[in-house]
């Protein structure tokens, strides 16, 4: 079988349930890809746009380009476009943290099988 599994974004707990899945997955012979959810949300939560201001060390003033509902959108985007181009047989999310209803619209609506591991139920917000 063909498993896309997302990373859950934080690093703590959840990232070991996340690898151990993957390792024993890849042990068993299956097909997996991994989407690094958290590299996406640093690398879109870390961007910076100049304001065109000079500060008094004379280096340009920046500001952080997104706010965190943008930096988690755009970080939840190419989930997509991998289910798409890689078409697992199942979409397994390691946690619940940063879905969005509309993720999990669309990838239902294109007939993909998703197992969600509420690894961190208690929580999520309400």
């Amino acid at each position: 079988m063909r498993w896309l599994l997302i990373h859950p974004g934080p690093e703590w707990s959840v990232a070991d349930v996340f690898n151990g899945w993957s390792e024993a997955l890849t042990g068993l012979g299956e097909t997996v890809e991994e989407y690094p959810l958290d590299a996406a949300l640093r690398f879109y939560n870390n961007a910076l746009a100049e304001t065109g201001q000079v500060r008094p060390c004379g280096c340009q003033e920046v500001r952080k380009y997104l706010d965190r509902d943008q930096a988690a959108r755009l970080a939840l985007d190419p989930i997509l476009a991998a289910a798409n181009r890689f078409w697992p047989d199942v979409i397994l999310f390691t946690s619940g943290f940063f879905l969005q209803p509309w993720l999990l619209e669309i990838l239902r609506a294109r007939r993909h099988k998703i197992v969600m591991l509420m690894t961190e139920s208690p929580y999520l917000p309400g």
